[in-house]
């Protein structure tokens, strides 16, 4: 860009900007609300969400590595967070997630299936794929009914 030259990103129209948005894995499309005011809630509008925990939680273990206890549970903590305060703080006052996937290489627990699965789990959610490395304790105790859904692919790992 040419010093003086006006910024052009800055005059497309937002659903222009929240299609570009939508092609950014969630971690990258929220840090694009500290661009400006006007970029704050952008991401949001995206009807498609993917979480994985390779991308969310930069852990680059070749699969060769025996990787610790606590570097295990340091990238488990790191996912949860982040995963709750997006989806706990998405609200009924956002626009509905049409489609969540959600992938995670080890066992994530009965509470936090849970309280996902809760929140997203409303009118207007048409596709749901979990993917988790490691059977999650009583997966199916938290399903509620949903009238929109026509795709849930689940894969819990070995029993």
């Amino acid at each position: 860009m040419v010093e003086g030259e006006p910024n052009r990103i800055t005059n497309l129209f937002d659903p222009l900007l929240e299609h570009i948005i939508s092609f950014l894995p969630i971690n990258d499309a929220v840090r694009t609300s500290v661009l400006s005011k006007r970029w704050k809630d952008l991401w949001i509008s995206h009807p498609y969400i993917s979480f994985d925990d390779n991308v969310l939680t930069d852990d680059h273990t070749t699969g060769h590595e025996e990787e610790s206890n606590t570097n295990r549970s340091i990238r488990t903590i790191k996912f949860i967070r982040f995963v709750d305060k997006v989806l706990l703080d998405w609200g009924h006052d956002k626009p509905i997630i049409k489609k969540l996937q959600l992938s995670y290489r080890d066992r994530i627990g009965a509470s936090e299936f849970a309280r996902w699965f809760r929140a997203v789990l409303r009118d207007g959610l048409e596709e749901l794929d979990l993917h988790f490395g490691r059977f999650c304790e009583r997966p199916f105790s938290c399903l509620i009914p949903c009238n929109s859904l026509v795709t849930l692919k689940l894969n819990f790992g070995a029993l």
